[in-house]
């Protein structure tokens, strides 16, 4: 227990003061000077997924909140090699906790910092004379699931101002607008179908402004999961495509005398446009 303390005492004198980094948890220190590129570069997910790397070949998958920003040194110094960013870096992270894990035997590491039940994960990605990344997942515990209705035995009558009741909305989201489309809707999905498929003679479409703290994992997971449990059969996904990667939920409710086919889709990644929702009611147009 001295000798640690010991060595943390060796590491804070050794070391320039560290700050908290802008936008991030107040344990995420690093040398003075050290700033976010620019506002817009900082990604805050409420639930992401990121693989980190150990050693060549060898990563681990953490899920949690999710940081994510480009950094620059200040105006004074726009670049420097690597390693002796690394050299001060270090040892400001490891005053406030963190503790290498892995290397990607370039400029890449990967750092754990576990307080209490809190643990958290850091990848830095250093890059000769570039702006360096980072990205971090705070591990949380499980959220509750999201909970669907089922869609009812008859038709609902759903407005231009409604939502679709058996899917909702993500919390946050807000309804931009709704089409209705004069075309079947295309339900293929690549890998899995081997022809094109679609459904229906027309379709509607809504259009939402998402939170940009909801990320395409937590979307595509949290919808691909629900559904299936109102009773919604999802297709997989198309071969080695994994959750957060932007395919859309793609499902089909054939229950209580209904013929429902719908697919969801996120845009980019923290950001405000891109969740579309389109539904065909083939039960209602027999």
């Amino acid at each position: 227990m001295r000798r640690s303390i010991l060595t943390l005492a060796f590491l804070l004198a050794a070391s320039p003061t560290a700050f908290g980094l802008q936008g991030f948890p107040t344990y995420v220190t690093l040398p003075p000077g050290v700033i976010l590129y620019d506002p817009g570069s900082l990604t805050v997910e409420d639930l992401a997924e990121y693989e980190f790397t150990l050693a060549e070949g060898k990563t681990v998958t953490q899920q949690g909140k999710h940081y994510r920003s480009y950094l620059k040194f200040g105006p004074d110094e726009e670049n420097r090699p690597a390693d002796r960013t690394w050299k001060e870096w270090q040892p400001a992270l490891a005053a406030s906790g963190w503790v290498v894990k892995g290397h990607d035997g370039g400029t890449g590491f990967t750092l754990m910092r576990k307080v209490g039940p809190l643990e958290s994960w850091l990848s830095v990605r250093l890059g000769d004379f570039q702006s360096p990344l980072i990205e971090l997942i705070e591990k949380q515990g499980a959220a509750a699931a999201l909970v669907l209705q089922a869609p009812k035995p008859q038709p609902e009558k759903i407005g231009p101002k409604d939502d679709f009741p058996y899917f909702g909305k993500p919390a946050g989201a807000v309804l931009d607008s709704t089409t209705n489309v004069s075309e079947p809707l295309d339900v293929t999905v690549g890998g899995v179908d081997r022809e094109m498929v679609v459904v229906g003679l027309g379709h509607v479409v809504k259009y939402y402004t998402p939170p940009a703290s909801l990320s395409r994992f937590e979307f595509e997971s949290t919808y691909r999961d629900a559904l299936a449990k109102a009773g919604w059969t999802v297709k997989p996904l198309t071969p080695d495509t994994k959750l957060g990667e932007g395919q859309p939920v793609v499902a089909h409710y054939a229950a209580n005398g209904r013929n429902l086919w719908l697919v969801a889709g996120r845009g980019a990644d923290n950001s405000n446009t891109g969740l579309i929702v389109k539904v065909a009611d083939l039960g209602a147009e027999d």
